[in-house]
């Protein structure tokens, strides 16, 4: 069964509805909620399909959505979340089959700028089917012994290098490299060639290499992971504000955040032939925003203003940069009035958030959980705290450093 909402309908009878294939909008009408297309008049929320599923946003630029009693800039929907429309409760039923695969695939994925506190699913262990005729103390006794054979020849080995024969030091360096001792490994190559011969110096140069170019692999798999894991954002990026088509604001801004993705990692990747489809793929994203970010054009108040509030789309909002950025356009800007009183609003509505997020700080305190009080209140001072709002932070401040000194 499709993915559908449960509303009431003109007549105030709650009924499910199936979702569109395409995104819609949704408004109050009479004693219930019409779903309709997303040029919908009167429509107060909308539901964007994004590669990650349904994601509800609200109509008007810069509004909140209240989701299950929590304002947010917008929310990928997951089954049983619930928002109202003209005070009217809408709840979300996900699709079943979508939902089952998700639960039995359970990808592991990493800590976003999103959702950082997702737990990552540990691996399936594999276990040896040991025959039913063999004793399974038998089984560990041979191998706690096999364990304890290699350990003494690695102490043997390491303790004793200096005095081994330069092939048996090879061969122990090719150990060390196999367990992932690379350093070690250099070491012992290095005991080896010092009187080794000819042939000697020629195998622990490619043994050398091999480290040299596994080192090197593994180096490239972090950048690369790194960067796919910023393209994303890119990608999320364009999903929110390219719907129905990429205008003059979001365009820039795109570019502008292709152009530091391309500065950080463009260099990086072309060393590699693994990272070209990725290199390409953010050159042409680029290239599509800055057909419409009339980027010889200088910068107006609209675009200073859509900068600011899109640093504030994610759950941390990012509300140090949009005042750094409505404070930049300011400074060859003075005065302009549509940038002031943009400022002053998300200085309110900041306001209201940081104070939310206290008194959440300060609940995990009274439940005694340090630990996440502290990772959220890093969060905050990362991203949102701005020097005015610092004093509503001092008590909750002064009992964690309390806590702290205690060593519990």
């Amino acid at each position: 069964m499709s993915a559908r909402l449960s509303m009431p309908d003109a007549s105030g009878v709650v009924r499910e509805v199936a979702l569109p294939d395409g995104d819609c909008a949704l408004a109050a009408r009479g004693n219930g909620v019409e779903l309709g297309a997303v040029d919908l008049a009167g429509a107060e929320v909308r539901i964007v399909r994004t590669r990650k599923g349904l994601r509800l946003e609200p109509v008007r630029a810069g509004a909140l959505v209240s989701v299950s009693g929590q304002d947010l800039f917008c929310k990928d929907l997951a089954h049983g979340d619930w928002f109202s429309v003209g005070g009217r409760r809408v709840s979300f039923v996900a699709d079943a089959a979508a939902t089952v695969a998700r639960a039995q695939a359970a990808p592991q994925s990493r800590r976003s700028a999103a959702s950082p506190d997702v737990e990552r699913p540990q691996a399936p262990q594999r276990v040896a089917k040991i025959p039913s005729r063999t004793s399974p103390v038998l089984i560990g006794s041979l191998v706690s012994l096999a364990l304890l054979c290699a350990f003494v020849a690695l102490r043997f080995f390491d303790s004793a290098t200096s005095d081994r024969d330069p092939k048996e030091l090879l061969t122990f360096a090719t150990i060390q490299f196999e367990n992932g001792q690379f350093a070690r490994a250099r070491a012992t190559i290095e005991d080896a060639m010092k009187n080794g011969d000819l042939d000697i110096r020629r195998q622990g140069e490619a043994l050398r290499a091999r480290i040299d170019a596994v080192e090197r692999e593994a180096s490239f798999a972090v950048v690369l992971q790194t960067a796919r894991e910023e393209d994303e954002a890119l990608r999320s990026f364009v999903d929110r504000y390219a719907r129905p088509s990429l205008e003059r604001p979001a365009a820039r801004e795109l570019a502008s955040m292709c152009d530091a993705w391309l500065a950080k990692h463009e260099a990086q990747l072309a060393r590699n032939a693994s990272g070209d489809s990725l290199l390409r793929s953010v050159r042409a994203l680029r290239e599509t925003a800055a057909a419409k970010a009339q980027l010889d054009q200088p910068e107006s108040a609209q675009d200073a203003v859509f900068a600011a509030r899109a640093r504030l789309r994610f759950m941390v909002r990012e509300y140090k940069a949009a005042i750094a950025r409505l404070d930049a356009f300011l400074a060859t800007h003075p005065g302009d009035e549509v940038v002031t009183t943009e400022r002053a609003a998300i200085l309110a509505e900041g306001k209201e958030w940081i104070d939310k997020q206290q008194k959440r700080i300060a609940q995990h305190a009274d439940r005694g959980e340090w630990d996440r009080a502290r990772e959220e209140l890093a969060k905050i001072d990362r991203y949102s705290l701005l020097p005015e709002w610092e004093p509503a932070f001092a008590d909750v401040r002064a009992r964690l450093a309390a806590d702290q000194a205690s060593g519990r």
